[in-house]
């Protein structure tokens, strides 16, 4: 009779235990597929985010090209011919005051002057080039770069070489664009900052990725602390676009910055 009345309470037990255990592997179930249902949501949103953000980005930079445009013409046709008028009329100045103030303080006071407006002149003529040239119009990649090169080399005191390899037919046209703004972007702060004599550009399409180096002789930098200072936001703004990454490694013998972006799946 214990029998009797035991076996039917193993079944209600084992019926309970199987029923909860169902129960908790379905609330298990439940929770994990809401979670991947809003995980796939933040994504999905996320997503839309970075595309919103790149056509607003786009609309910016047609805004740009047309202001570069126009800067460059300025810079070029306006205030460099003015400075360098100004020049010429201080070297005949500076040459009648030496001829009747023999004073050399006074003379080294009107180099110095001359010196700045030259060191001006220069700055706005490559800075003209780098606005006008600042465009991937009826050139390649690899074309924009090479000619940024030579006039960097024909204007400064620093050789600029340019390398390219691999199957650049491969970019879109968005990585084209960012990757031209970025190499833009290295080579101003090198003319700028760097004081080198040797600077190079190297590019390679491998392993799915873009690839930019770029290197030079000069002084180096902390990028901790000139990060901001040197127009690097602006680069690791685009990375960000683009989900690429940023690695400098900078000492006193020079620096060395590799810009990695990855390529799409799908080429449009």
């Amino acid at each position: 009779m214990l029998q009797d009345i035991f076996n039917p309470v193993v079944t209600y037990y084992f019926a309970g235990t199987v029923v909860i255990s169902l129960l908790i592997t379905a609330i298990i179930a439940f929770v994990l597929r809401y979670q991947y249902k809003m995980n796939k949501i933040r994504l999905l949103r996320k997503e839309e985010e970075i595309q919103k953000q790149r056509e607003l980005y786009l609309v910016l930079e047609q805004g740009e090209e047309k202001e570069r445009i126009r800067l460059s013409q300025e810079l070029h046709e306006g205030i460099g011919p003015q400075l360098a008028g100004a020049k010429i009329y201080l070297q005949s100045l500076s040459s009648q005051i030496e001829s009747a103030l023999p004073d050399k303080s006074i003379q080294d006071l009107f180099k110095r002057i001359e010196e700045i407006i030259s060191e001006t002149v220069l700055e706005i003529r490559t800075t003209s080039h780098f606005l006008k040239a600042a465009s991937l119009k009826n050139q390649t990649l690899e074309q924009a770069v090479n000619g940024l090169c030579r006039q960097l080399s024909t204007a400064r005191k620093c050789v600029y070489t340019c390398s390219a390899d691999g199957n650049f037919d491969l970019l879109n046209n968005e990585i084209r664009f960012n990757a031209f703004r970025i190499i833009t972007e290295l080579l101003m702060n090198i003319s700028k900052h760097a004081q080198a004599t040797e600077a190079s550009i190297q590019l390679l399409v491998e392993d799915n990725k873009l690839q930019i180096m770029a290197e030079d002789n000069g002084i180096g930098f902390d990028p901790k602390v000139k990060v901001d200072g040197i127009g690097l936001t602006n680069i690791g703004n685009r990375l960000l676009l683009l989900k690429g990454m940023m690695n400098i490694d900078s000492t006193s013998q020079g620096t060395t910055i590799i810009v990695d972006i990855p390529l799409p799946t799908f080429v449009l």
